[in-house]
């Protein structure tokens, strides 16, 4: 499915919408740790992003932001997929 138009927000939501817009495929393979998977359905972290759900969570925002901006110095989806576990996972108590 498709994203709503990045030019319809503002800042860094407008960052995420064209992250979503832009690197689809990476967003696709990145989870979404705000729970959108059990309250609202979706697949992915790119799911947040073809409704106005990304609009309004941190979450949702930061992950697809973090992504933009980590494919723009080099990293493949991958990498960028274990960096969002990393920093936005559960967190371990070893």
């Amino acid at each position: 499915r498709g994203t709503l138009a990045p030019e319809l927000f503002a800042g860094n939501v407008q960052l995420a919408y064209r992250a979503a817009k832009e690197i689809p495929q990476t967003l696709a393979q990145s989870p979404c740790y705000c729970h959108c998977d059990k309250s609202k359905g979706h697949k992915s972290l790119h799911s947040c992003f073809e409704d106005e759900h990304g609009e309004n969570c941190g979450i949702c925002i930061g992950e697809a932001v973090m992504a933009y901006n980590l494919q723009r110095q080099g990293l493949r989806a991958n990498q960028i997929r274990e960096r969002i576990i990393r920093d936005y996972g559960p967190k371990r108590s070893d």
